[in-house]
């Protein structure tokens, strides 16, 4: 099973990737190497992230980039259980007037025998973030513990 977990470059930068390949073949055209850089690097930009393959004799949690994987795989995990939290995120906007917006995240992660974390997946709908955490417990055979307090 491999997962999308999160993006690896904030919102912003992400957006200004998406702009840097939108204006590539306009540099293109008077600079065509300057226009094949901000291409490739607005590509790099708007696709790289993080992802994590789970069998059952390895987790690997990796960023990828452009099709390479870098990262360091856990072999024989011994996972204990499969904790899904729900968390309680905060943010503020605004410049003369703060805005602060609260909602709340859901959070799996795998904890293992030793006490270690490594963090599945986290979004804002509880449905996803339980099935991807029911799709790991099935393939590690592990139970999946909801703490919602």
């Amino acid at each position: 099973m491999n997962i999308f977990t999160q993006f690896y470059l904030p919102f912003h930068f992400r957006v200004l990737a998406v702009a840097l390949i939108i204006l590539s073949p306009l540099i293109g055209i008077e600079h065509p190497i300057v226009g094949t850089a901000f291409f490739i690097l607005g590509l790099v930009g708007a696709t790289v992230h993080y992802r994590l393959k789970v069998t059952p004799k390895k987790i690997h949690e990796y960023v990828w980039l452009l099709g390479l994987r870098f990262g360091k795989p856990i072999i024989n995990p011994k996972v204990e259980d499969i904790y899904i939290n729900r968390l309680k995120v905060g943010s503020g906007y605004g410049f003369v007037r703060r805005i602060n917006i609260e909602h709340y995240s859901y959070k799996a992660f795998f904890k293992m025998i030793n006490g270690e974390t490594v963090d599945l997946i986290e979004r804002k709908k509880e449905l996803k973030v339980l099935r991807q955490a029911q799709k790991a417990a099935k393939i590690l055979k592990k139970s999946v513990i909801e703490n919602f307090d």
